[in-house]
This record gives C-alpha cells, sequence and structure tokens, in this order.
C-alpha cells in the first residue's frame, strides 16, 4: 500500500490537502482522502503538509491501516515536515519525497541544467535522480500525477463553492443544496455564467426567474 501527499492553494486561498492511495500498484479510490487545511491565507506549504501527514497518521493509528511507503509531493523540506509528523505521531512507516523535473539556468552563466525527477530519502543530504523510463519512475510518476489531479479538484470545487457562495449569499432561494447541485453539474461558477438560464433552471431544479436572477448576479 503506498500513498502520495499533495497541497494545493493558490495565494493562500482555499489551501487544501489531498491523499491517494494505491494497493498492489493500482488505485485504491475508497481509501483516497481530502483534507481542509485549518490555517487558511498564509501560503505555508510545510506546515500544510505537516498538518495533513500528521493527521492521516492518526487516522492510521487509530485504525491499523497505515500505508508502507508514504510519498510526499516536493523536495527535501517538504520531507522534512512529514517526517516532524511521524515523529509525534509516533506511527512508524517509511517516508521519501518526490520532486518534480525541473530546468534551472545559472544567471552568471550560459549552462542551462536540466534534472529530471529525484526522490529524498531521509538522513541522506542527496537526493537520487530517477531514471526515465524505468519502471520504479513511471510508478512514482503515476501516483504523483495522480495526487497532484485529485488535489487540484477539491481544491476548484472549494474555490468554486466560495466564490459562488459570495456571490449570492443574499439571493433567496439558493441555499446550499442548489448549489452544491450547480457546481457538481457544471463544475466551475464561470460555466454557470456561460450557461443558458433555462439550463440553470432545470440544473439547479429552480424556477426560471430565480436562475436569470441568479445568473444576472455571478455575470456581474
Amino acid at each position: 500500500k503506498v500513498e502520495c501527499v499533495d497541497i494545493s492553494n493558490i495565494q493562500g486561498s482555499d489551501i487544501v490537502g489531498a491523499i491517494v492511495s494505491f494497493y498492489d500498484g493500482e488505485p485504491d479510490r475508497k481509501s483516497y482522502r481530502k483534507y481542509r487545511i485549518s490555517a487558511q491565507g498564509k501560503p505555508d506549504d510545510f506546515a500544510s503538509v505537516f498538518e495533513v501527514v500528521q493527521r492521516r497518521l492518526l487516522r492510521a493509528r487509530e485504525d491499523n491501516d497505515a500505508p508502507d511507503l508514504l510519498i510526499v509531493d516536493g523536495g527535501a523540506g517538504q520531507l522534512r515536515s512529514a517526517l516532524a509528523a511521524r515523529e509525534v505521531t509516533g506511527v512508524e512507516i517509511d517516508m521519501v519525497s518526490l520532486a518534480k523535473a525541473r530546468t534551472a539556468s545559472d544567471a552568471a552563466a550560459s549552462d542551462i541544467e536540466k534534472k529530471g525527477e529525484r526522490v529524498f530519502l531521509p538522513g541522506e543530504a542527496d537526493e537520487i535522480p530517477l531514471e526515465e523510463g524505468q519502471e520504479l519512475t513511471r510508478f512514482m510518476q503515476r501516483i504523483r500525477d495522480e495526487a497532484h489531479r485529485f488535489v487540484i479538484t477539491f481544491h476548484r470545487s472549494r474555490r468554486g463553492a466560495r466564490v459562488l457562495r459570495s456571490a449570492i449569499d443574499d439571493l433567496p432561494g439558493i441555499g446550499p443544496e442548489r448549489r452544491s447541485r450547480l457546481l457538481r453539474a457544471f463544475g466551475s461558477v464561470k460555466a454557470i455564467a456561460k450557461a443558458p438560464p433555462d439550463e440553470v433552471a432545470r440544473t439547479g431544479r429552480m424556477p426560471l426567474a430565480l436562475a436569470e436572477k441568479l445568473l444576472c448576479r455571478i455575470r456581474k
């Protein structure tokens, strides 16, 4: 059982975390988890990783379902945060972090340095490069990319719900159930704004006049 942690936010807004789980190399979607980060407004990737890993390991201790390996999306700093959470909880599992491939240039030189996917291990000062195309590399990329997809989807839904809620807070007739139904169907406030009134009314199960008022609000 291998799990991967990722964090998502836009300038400190709607900070969320997520964990995906793979069992015997395949996604175990019933074990995916979403986390609303307690500290909002100030993006701190290290603190967010600590919070998510701590909460996951506390639950693992309670339910006796710890993964065999926990992968953290990021570099040495993110791994240190995860290890700190492990120490606090006392749940002993293996952890590594996976840093994305990147290209870096030195302003004082003409050289361009290309770094592929890299793994950081606890207690090791040097990163370990992963060979492109190898089975292990592909697996780690796959679980990391799935964690990224899952957390981004969660972040967009949280942000969309907040934006829609703020736009229609004082509009009678649009409560949490209708907001949720609209966001599930359209995916974003922007998509709702582009939809014709009759489609919004049908999807939200509301009168046409109310749908027109809603669209008027969010199209401003």
